[in-house]
């Protein structure tokens, strides 16, 4: 399964780190604005882990998919991480 590249399992061990990041801050930044509000709770909960889950399992599809799109998947996570920084970096300042 490429076990055999440095590369393939570099890169796959940064973007599923990224990938585990961007899933818990969904969760956990959701969970932040959701209980406080009463309304919200059950449901948002509900919608915030199947966004997270759903979002993994579209990553883990085309990590299995192979080819290009392997590493496209790879990059995936990490880009959305940086994006993300930058947009709250910005809206800091």
């Amino acid at each position: 399964n490429g076990a055999g590249h440095f590369s393939f399992i570099f890169f796959r061990g940064i973007g599923t780190g990224a990938m585990h990041v961007i899933c818990g801050a969904i969760v956990g930044g959701g969970l932040a604005y959701v209980w406080q509000r009463t309304w919200l709770k059950i449901a948002g909960t509900c919608g915030l882990l199947g966004a997270a889950i759903t979002f993994h399992a579209i990553y883990n599809l085309l990590i299995a998919y192979g080819s290009v799109v392997q590493y496209i998947a790879y990059l995936l996570p990490v880009l959305i991480l940086v994006v993300g920084k930058l947009i709250f970096r910005s809206s800091i300042q």
